[in-house]
């Protein structure tokens, strides 16, 4: 039976929520829970969607690059050091001294009794014989044997052996011969005596040479070239394209810009034009010795009129136009002074609603 209370179950739920219960606490807290007290359900499972949402909501933090390196480095260094005291006990379990066998094993076994075997019958491509003393390298297997002969016999290399069934099969040593017969036994003077072959050191078949990882860790170098290839391309491409866009958006600025100037320019123009002429309207009105001429309407334009102002001891004057018939966008109307029978072109005018003065000058 649990002994926490209501009010310090409700203040468990939010540390059971995110996992911070301690052992004790979380064993009381499941105690409870089995008890069949009263649980706030909803608010429990408000809680852990609350805290379920906490990895989208939380920034992920990676390791600093030279941190990944430096313990990638280390890591690679173990490994190699595991790797190399395996290869050492390999070394040392394969390539061991042999030790020969002791004159004494011989002199121990030499008066007990052998033991009777069965022959096994063979089953399959493998005959299985009551060892045999091998004395290779001798010619022959029924010469006399001394101590050190048989003391400095190497061992037979387990690989070499054929055990097919078609080997004829070796008569079986039925007693042993005592220590005095080996001594006693003749030599020949002319035998030939080679000397004995040194063991080569076993090596199980079971052992596995371990691979080189040299060849792995040049892929894994070419890849991370790769990737930072890659990355100083992507790079390239994006730069190159910010930096296309930025050159382009400035030109159409540019672009602008000059228009905007260049209207600016002939607005300038056309206002420094307004500006001499009304000087030079502004002049000639305010001349004394100005002379006024009415100009009366045409045929085809009775009702319109204007007036002619020139200085009589100049060259300059002003015109004035009243109810004159609006022209096309690519007409104009153009004012000749004839003297002694020749026309003069005064310039040439264009009809506006308002009234304005236009000056002129006589050549």
């Amino acid at each position: 039976m649990s002994n926490l209370s209501e009010q310090k179950f409700r203040e468990m739920i939010y540390a059971f929520s995110a996992g911070c219960l301690d052992k004790g606490e979380c064993l009381d807290f499941i105690e409870y829970l089995n008890a069949g007290r009263k649980v706030p359900e909803n608010e429990l499972g408000e809680l852990q969607n609350v805290v379920a949402l906490l990895p989208a909501i939380l920034e992920l933090e990676t390791p600093q690059p030279h941190v990944k390196d430096k313990v990638a480095k280390r890591l690679y260094r173990m490994r190699e050091e595991l790797r190399e005291k395996k290869r050492q006990m390999v070394k040392d379990l394969t390539q061991g001294e042999v030790q020969p066998l002791n004159e004494n094993v011989f002199a121990e076994k030499v008066y007990e009794q052998p033991e009777e075997k069965p022959a096994l019958k063979t089953t399959g491509r493998m005959t299985v014989e009551t060892p045999v003393i091998q004395t290779e390298p001798l010619d022959s297997r029924n010469r006399p044997l001394n101590n050190s002969a048989a003391a400095e016999a190497p061992y037979a290399d387990p690989d070499k052996i054929d055990f097919e069934s078609e080997t004829p099969e070796v008569p079986r040593v039925t007693g042993y011969r005592s220590m005095d017969t080996f001594q006693a036994a003749p030599v020949k003077e002319d035998a030939e005596v080679t000397e004995p072959v040194q063991a080569e050191p076993i090596r199980q078949k079971w052992v596995k040479e371990e691979p080189d990882y040299e060849e792995e860790e040049k892929s894994e170098r070419s890849f991370k070239n790769l990737m930072i290839l890659s990355a100083i391309l992507a790079f390239v491409l994006v730069a190159g394209g910010i930096i296309y866009f930025a050159m382009n958006r400035q030109i159409r600025q540019g672009k602008e810009q000059i228009a905007s100037l260049s209207g600016q320019v002939n607005a300038l123009n056309s206002e420094m034009l307004r500006l001499d002429r009304n000087q030079k309207v502004l002049a000639v009105l305010s001349a004394k010795d100005l002379r006024t001429i009415n100009l009366d309407g045409a045929d085809g334009n009775s009702g319109g009129f204007g007036k002619l102002s020139i200085l009589q001891n100049g060259n300059e004057g002003v015109i004035q136009f009243y109810n004159m018939p609006p022209l096309k966008d690519s007409s104009v109307y153009q004012l000749w002074l004839k003297s002694k029978d020749r026309y003069y072109s005064l310039g040439t005018f264009r009809t506006i609603r308002e009234v304005e003065y236009f000056p002129f000058s006589i050549p």
